[in-house]
This record gives structure tokens, C-alpha cells and sequence, in this order.
């Protein structure tokens, strides 16, 4: 018996599946199986035919990262070499891993412009730049005009500028990785379309307060966060559809997050940073009232016995009414703490309990 997947049916329609050679199968499902090949490997099938030469030139993906093998002008000479074979087709993924020099910055640009031109879906830049002397790289106006990107990956780049015109209808998904920004980045995070936000050690160039405005973001991911924001930065989510939240870092005095209704699974995983204890003990219980609408709850608390001291935030723990899953990680040397029971108490309809012992919790 032959197990077909939903997805390959779909490729193959009513073909016969009783092929006996690989020339037999429909471009569509030929195609399909290129798209899991690394990109040199794929383009070297065109030497096999004019049928592979054909498929070849319209892969879905083109994913180019420095290769130690190669030195940088054979490695340019195959970016080049291979967006110069691909027809005009619209690109699923475009992936670019590069160490950029001054001399290099307008290559680059070339390059992305052309995955932007064959109307790319996926954009995913990992831009490294020269230090010495510091090289001030600015991403292309194009990429904020491609009405269709849904994917936007972006990492290593310590100057992220968003000019004054974006035009990105149908981005979706937005990864920041060691990216420093400034104020211009709330022009992304307020874009309609988008549906998940993922900050990860960025840096925050003079913003006291981080707006997240995206009217139907779904998901929002933030890790990693400077110290210098942490101890002056606020974040404020007014996406009103948001259902998911997941916070590492630490949580100190003016660092505030506030927290839609819609809010339906958590993942906190906050610490002390430089305030003192009583005072991370105020916010905390801060962040957990926010949260007392949710459904599900992972949670890692730094500094839990200095808690169970303030009789006057137990006193005023919130009620979870809505919350059925809670999974806490947490020091065994603390389980007999009042903190930890009362908060307990205070979920009504919890079904699932969950305990992860750590050594520091």
C-alpha cells in the first residue's frame, strides 16, 4: 500500500502514481522535490536534460549562506550566476547569509532587488557588517514596498532603518534577530496585516516606549532584551486580537507590559535585574494581574522567596478564573512556600499542573 500525503495529492491530481521512472512525474511534482535540495545542488540537475534545465530555472527557493570552501569572489560569482539562470517566476524563499563590506554594500542591494522583482514571499537576511572602520549598511526601500512579502526575517544588522514610505500589505510574520532599531520600527509593528512579531536581543536606539499596534498580530515573542531598556523601557501591546505571548528577560521597575483580554496562552520567564527586591516583587505581581484572563500560563519566576515576604501583594493576588494549564518552573526548596500556594488558590478551574524543578527558581 503507498501512503500518499494530503499535499502530494494535491500536486499530482488525478496523474498515476504507478511510475516506474523519476522522467515519468509532472513538472509540479518534479518542482516540488527541488525545493528540498540546497540551491547548488538543485541548479545542477540542469545539466541533465532540457526538461531539468527548464525546472531548474523556476525553483521556488534560493537560499545562499557563506560557505568556508569558497572565497568571497567564487561565492559571488554563484549568487550572481544563479539569479541570472532563474527565470522571472515568482519566488517562494530567498535566504542571504553575508559578511557585508563597504565595497560590497551595492551588490548586495542588486541582489535583494532581484528576489524582490520576481515577487519573492519569504525574505530572510542575515547581514553581519564591518566594524573597523564601522560600516553604516541601510536596507533597500525596496524590500518596505514588496506588496508580496508575507515573511520578513532579519538578523545581525545593527542599523535597521525603516524609510517614511512601507507598503507591505500582505507581511504576516516578522523576525528581528540582534537588530538595532529606532523610533521608525513601530511603522512595522503597526502594519495590518501582521499576525507574529519575533524581537530577539535587539537593541532599542533611544525608545522609551515600545508600541505594538498591529491591529491583527496574533502571536509576540520578545527575548533577550538590553539592560538600559529593561531599566527605562516600556512595552505596550494594543493588539486587540493577540492570543499568544512569550517573554524571557529581566522584569525591572519601569519595564511594562500590558496585556489585551484576548490574551489566551503566556510564556513568562522573568528575573531581577538591578532594582531591589521588594520593589521586582510589586511589578511582577503587576504582570501576573495582566494575565489573570488567560488559559494556559508557563511561568519562571527569579527571586520567589522575596515574594512570599510581601503579605500585601498576597493579599491582592488575582483570581484566574480562566486558566486550565500552568506549568512552573521552579527550585524544589520552594514548594512549601506561601506564594506558590496561594497562587494555587487562586486558579479555580486549573486542570493541569505541572512542576519543572530547576536549581534557581
Amino acid at each position: 500500500m503507498v501512503l500518499v500525503s494530503r499535499e502530494f495529492k494535491e500536486l499530482i491530481g488525478t496523474q498515476d502514481l504507478s511510475c516506474k521512472r523519476l522522467c515519468d512525474l509532472p513538472d509540479a511534482i518534479l518542482l516540488h522535490v527541488l525545493d528540498f535540495l540546497p540551491t547548488r545542488a538543485a541548479l545542477k540537475t540542469s545539466v541533465l536534460s532540457k526538461r531539468w534545465r527548464h525546472l531548474s530555472r523556476s525553483i521556488s527557493n534560493l537560499v545562499f549562506g557563506e560557505e568556508s570552501i569558497f572565497e568571497n569572489s567564487r561565492f559571488f560569482k554563484f549568487v550572481e550566476g544563479a539569479l541570472a539562470f532563474r527565470d522571472l517566476s515568482p519566488l517562494k524563499v530567498f535566504s542571504l547569509s553575508f559578511y557585508v563590506a563597504v565595497e560590497d554594500q551595492s551588490r548586495v542591494n542588486t541582489w535583494i532587488d532581484s528576489a524582490i522583482r520576481r515577487k519573492v514571499q519569504e525574505l530572510r537576511l542575515r547581514l553581519r557588517v564591518q566594524i573597523y572602520p564601522p560600516l553604516e549598511y541601510t536596507l533597500p526601500c525596496c524590500i518596505f514596498r514588496c506588496e508580496t512579502l508575507v515573511e520578513f526575517h532579519i538578523g545581525c544588522l545593527h542599523n535597521f532603518r525603516v524609510p517614511s514610505l512601507v507598503s507591505l500589505p500582505n507581511l504576516k510574520v516578522l523576525t528581528l534577530d540582534d537588530v538595532g532599531f529606532g523610533d521608525s520600527l513601530e511603522k512595522l509593528l503597526s502594519l495590518p496585516s501582521l499576525e507574529e512579531v519575533s524581537l530577539k536581543a535587539c537593541r532599542f536606539h533611544e525608545i522609551k516606549v515600545l508600541n505594538i499596534g498591529a491591529p491583527n498580530l496574533l502571536k509576540f515573542f520578545m527575548t533577550d532584551l538590553p539592560k538600559d531598556f529593561s531599566r527605562r523601557g516600556q512595552v505596550r501591546i494594543h493588539a486587540a486580537r493577540i492570543k499568544s505571548l512569550r517573554y524571557f528577560g529581566p522584569y525591572d521597575r519601569n519595564l511594562n507590559i500590558s496585556c489585551p483580554s484576548s490574551l489566551v496562552e503566556a510564556v513568562i520567564v522573568a528575573f531581577q535585574a538591578q532594582e531591589q527586591p521588594d520593589q521586582y516583587a510589586n511589578h511582577v505581581f503587576k504582570l501576573l494581574k495582566e494575565l489573570s484572563n488567560i488559559e494556559h500560563l508557563t511561568l519562571y519566576l527569579d527571586r520567589l522567596q522575596v515574594m512570599d515576604e510581601r503579605k500585601d501583594l498576597l493579599d491582592s493576588c488575582p483570581v484566574f478564573l480562566s486558566l486550565t494549564q500552568l506549568k512552573w518552573y521552579i527550585s524544589p526548596m520552594y514548594l512549601g512556600l506561601s506564594v506558590l500556594q496561594i497562587m494555587l488558590s487562586q486558579c479555580p478551574c486549573l486542570r493541569s499542573l505541572v512542576f519543572v524543578f530547576c536549581e534557581n527558581g
